[in-house]
């Protein structure tokens, strides 16, 4: 079932006309379709995408140009899903035939797989829908299209993705083995960096706010006015840090990426990595507690351990944080009743108060366990 919902994803989303999107003060334009017309058949399928990036003025000033990028658009589709359209169908009739084997084969799920044959009918009409209009050619040039768009996109550069993050910023992505809107622009560059791409951040006017230099933002928050990102150096080294939406570096980058970053919590707290400990820091890079943590690991609260076996518990308390149960334990055990309940090395269960991290009781595990 997974398959043909892919199919359909890739038919419906990738090829929708940008003329049903709704207009605003800016506006990205994917020009992948685009380059691939004007070029003659670069493999479609391993294409980077490239989006430019245009402003209110340039909008106003170029709504035929637009207006004709559209049309274009619309045409690439039509022709892209009447190319398709016969292996999509075949593809869909395959899967009809797997689930009507599934339903005699397995008569109780039946009210199940029948809803999603409907399902799968009723997609297959809306695609087919749109297998409707023969296009035999673009009405504009497709070359003349691309060097007008690539002459007015703003800030001149193109971006392999991007993504809105608030505040006035745009997240955006950049690929090294790729150059501009140009005639070789997809072919690949027999380079270290061929796959190399790189993040940063720029203002609704296409201004650079953060350099794309990072290879991955990995969470970002408008309220804390927070974007955390990693950084791999001329060697290889990966550092994790962070930089607020005006661009400073509010975590130096000088802490080790060890896969994850640790769930924050509560009150702009979090734990990062140096040189193989643990220490929690606040948003700023005060240090709240030490380096000195073999592990850490977040469920619910920060379970830490200075030698890999004895657990304890860091939270905040009082607006402070600080280890509130100390590091004896062989294991977390639960925190979904009324207690937080740590597991003892004998086997016995200790459990502590949720919000003031008093001790309350010592009692046996449940039955069964």
């Amino acid at each position: 079932m997974k398959r043909i919902y892919i199919i359909f994803g890739l038919a419906l989303l990738c090829f929708m006309p940008l003329g049903a999107q709704e207009e605003r003060e800016m506006r990205w334009e994917n020009v992948t379709a685009l380059y691939f017309a004007a070029t003659n058949g670069t493999d479609r399928e391993n294409a980077l995408q490239q989006y430019l990036l245009f402003d209110e003025a340039t909008m106003d000033s170029k709504r035929k140009l637009l207006s004709q990028y559209e049309t274009f658009v619309r045409e690439f589709s039509t022709m892209s899903i009447n190319a398709n359209a016969s292996g999509v169908n075949k593809e869909i009739d395959e899967t009809i035939a797997n689930v009507m084997k599934l339903i005699k084969e397995h008569p109780e799920m039946a009210d199940e797989l029948k809803a999603q044959l409907k399902e799968i009918e009723r997609m297959r009409g809306e695609y087919n829908g749109h297998v409707n209009e023969e296009v035999k050619g673009y009405t504009y040039d497709p070359k003349e299209l691309l060097e007008k768009l690539t002459n007015i996109a703003s800030g001149k550069r193109t971006y392999t993705a991007c993504r809105d993050i608030g505040r006035g910023l745009y997240a955006v992505q950049t690929g090294a083995c790729y150059g501009p809107l140009e005639p070789d622009a997809f072919k690949r560059v027999k380079t270290p960096e061929q796959y190399e791409y790189t993040w940063g951040a720029i203002d609704y006017d296409g201004n650079t706010v953060i350099e794309p230099i990072y290879s991955e933002i990995r969470s970002y928050s408008e309220d804390k006015d927070f974007i955390k990102l990693v950084q791999k150096d001329k060697n290889g080294i990966i550092r994790i840090g962070a930089r607020g939406y005006d661009g400073r570096v509010r975590i130096p980058f000088i802490y080790d990426d060890n896969g994850r970053w640790t769930d924050e919590g509560s009150n702009g707290t979090f734990p990062v990595l140096k040189g193989g400990k643990w220490g929690f820091v606040d948003f700023d890079n005060n240090v709240l507690l030490p380096f000195e943590f073999k592990t850490c690991k977040y469920v619910a609260w920060w379970f830490v351990s200075k030698d890999g076996k004895n657990i304890g518990v860091v939270s905040h308390l009082n607006d402070k944080l600080a280890l509130v149960v100390p590091m004896k334990y062989a294991s977390y055990w639960s925190g979904d009743g009324q207690y937080l309940e740590m597991e003892r090395f004998d086997g016995m269960i200790d459990c502590y108060d949720k919000k003031t991290y008093k001790f309350v009781k010592t009692e046996p595990k449940p039955e069964g366990y």
